[in-house]
């Protein structure tokens, strides 16, 4: 498999020949209100086929820039049909930004301006007068009517495959960064992580016997993500067929599991723990009988990522006999580790793919192969740079290519567990990307009060501390934090707000000391008062 990887043309093209070209196998279903319907690779492959024909005319349309990328942006919900849009851009030359599908339109607008696409694939209603928007539903509409001059087509002129597909993180005050993967990289991510668990006894012991492609694995992973967007194509590789459920509604996910009889399902820590207090409340245990009455009896897999998992999580699921497995990694390195936990070895997050190299760094600047310290990370399949004006901005390694995570681990050979965060960045339970100093900006009122303030993160939650120094009128100052509060999207809104009487320790710049903040300065009765709780 690596020969042929080192010998590919396009990385992307390789990439889809590796996983749809064989006729007859299944690779996705999807939930409908009318029933279910599933796509073979002949199916996938034609769809892809038109669509790529359709876009080929728009990308023949677009006058030429001076940036060095030409991006279409995809902002579509988890589907079969997003997975086509982005491989037929793909086909057609496109490089490809992929937008959540929930994101309002003044962020979007700030994304494309970013990437300075000049092309919309929505599935979303309403056009943008700044874009030309294309209806991704009349896109294919369009594509199976011309399945004929597809064949046509390709017959004549081969596919020039574009370059990058690009994943854009959270922001609060701003445009997140826009983080854009070669071919090549991707490809890589995919085709090794499926050639090791081919190789890693847990999923054919977990199978027991049973053939993969009978199986369906769900997915209800943010997709504009890049654990999301390459999680499902990697148990597709392995054989498994993609489930999506017809919405996100957690009754509808549960229905769709149990009677479609799932074997495996993929989402961010937050679902497996909602799932968790289900079954306490409605069962008064977790077991696999609750489970089974729950998610149906066949679920026998969770895999999660995207943030950190509680050990109590892990622990719950893995006593009632779930195999549970945990991805790590960050939009920059994809996904570095995939552990398949036991009860007795569930508390790191796994071990290093043997294609990526790890060291750390002390605070001292000192390199070490094991120890405490910062994560770096090489390889060769990490991203390329990022996107900024539609030009590649490359990163810029330490001396000898390594890239600086910013989250603290202890290290023991390729053994991974996480210890905190050295930047100022908090990951939520959805895995949205929380920037503190950015957040910390949007409470520039609280200043008018003459009060030392800052967010700090608990629990991967941001709170926000504010200390009193005593006269201040608090209903005042509860209506100001409202207000601004009321102004964030909702996964950026601090989890709480406390107001306590402590010195907080404060750096020479007169910034907070984080993580000298203990949970019992925020929790005395005597000392403090939390004025709100989301």
């Amino acid at each position: 498999m690596e020969d042929r990887l080192n010998m590919m043309k396009n990385g992307f093209q390789q990439l889809y020949e590796f996983l749809f070209l064989e006729d007859e196998r299944i690779l996705f279903e999807v939930m409908q209100k009318d029933g279910q319907t599933s796509v073979d690779c002949r199916g996938f492959c034609e769809l892809v086929s038109g669509l790529a024909f359709s876009l080929r005319q728009e990308q023949a349309e677009m006058t030429a820039g001076k940036s060095r990328t030409r991006f279409l942006a995809v902002q579509i919900k988890n589907s079969p049909i997003l997975y086509a849009s982005v491989f037929a851009a793909l086909q057609a030359g496109f490089d490809v930004l992929l937008v959540d599908p929930k994101l309002g339109e003044e962020p979007r607008k700030q994304l494309l301006q970013e990437a300075d696409a000049k092309i919309l694939l929505t599935d979303r209603p309403g056009a943008d007068a700044d874009w030309k928007c294309l209806s991704a539903a009349e896109l294919q509409q369009k594509a199976l009517q011309e399945q004929k001059k597809v064949k046509n087509a390709d017959k004549e002129a081969p596919a020039k495959w574009g370059r990058y597909l690009a994943f854009a993180t959270s922001g609060t005050t701003g445009p997140g960064r826009i983080i854009a993967y070669e071919g090549a990289a991707v490809c890589r991510q995919v085709m090794r992580t499926v050639q090791w668990f081919r190789e890693t006894p847990f999923m054919t012991e977990l199978l027991s016997g049973k053939d993969p492609q009978g199986e369906r694995v769900m997915s209800i992973l943010p997709m504009h993500h890049i654990f999301g967007c390459l999680c499902p194509l990697i148990l597709m590789g392995y054989g498994f067929r993609i489930l999506f459920p017809k919405n996100d509604a957690i009754t509808t996910i549960l229905g769709t599991m149990a009677s479609a009889q799932v074997w495996g399902c993929m989402s961010v820590p937050m679902f497996w723990q909602t799932v968790l207090n289900l079954l306490r409340s409605r069962y008064g245990e977790v077991s696999a009988d609750s489970i089974g009455q729950l998610a149906g009896e066949n679920l026998k897999f969770c895999l999660t990522g995207g943030t950190y998992a509680d050990p109590g999580l892990r622990r719950s699921f893995l006593e009632a006999g779930i195999g549970f497995s945990l991805g790590f990694g960050m939009t920059e390195t994809g996904c570095c580790t995939m552990h398949f936990m036991s009860v007795e070895n569930m508390d790191s997050e796994g071990y290093v793919y043997p294609w990526y190299e790890a060291e750390i760094c002390t605070e001292d600047g000192q390199r070490l192969k094991n120890g405490t310290g910062e994560l770096l990370l090489k390889s060769d399949a990490l991203f390329s740079g990022y996107i900024q004006g539609g030009d590649l901005i490359p990163w810029e390694p330490e001396g000898d290519g390594y890239y600086r995570t910013g989250d603290i681990f202890c290290k023991e050979e390729s053994r991974l567990t996480f210890v905190g965060r050295c930047k100022n960045l908090i990951v939520n339970a959805s895995g949205e990307n929380i920037y503190i100093e950015e957040l910390e900006q949007s409470f520039e009122a609280l200043a008018g009060f003459g009060l030392l303030y800052g967010i700090i993160e608990c629990n991967s939650e941001p709170v926000l501390v504010v200390q009193l120094r005593g006269g201040e009128n608090r209903e005042q100052l509860l209506r100001c934090i409202t207000e601004i509060v009321g102004t964030l999207p909702v996964y950026q809104r601090p989890q709480r707000a406390v107001l306590t009487k402590s010195v907080l320790p404060v750096t020479a710049k007169g910034e907070i000391r984080r993580r000298q903040i203990t949970d019992e300065m925020l929790d005395d009765p005597g000392n403090t008062v939390q004025i709100y709780k989301r």
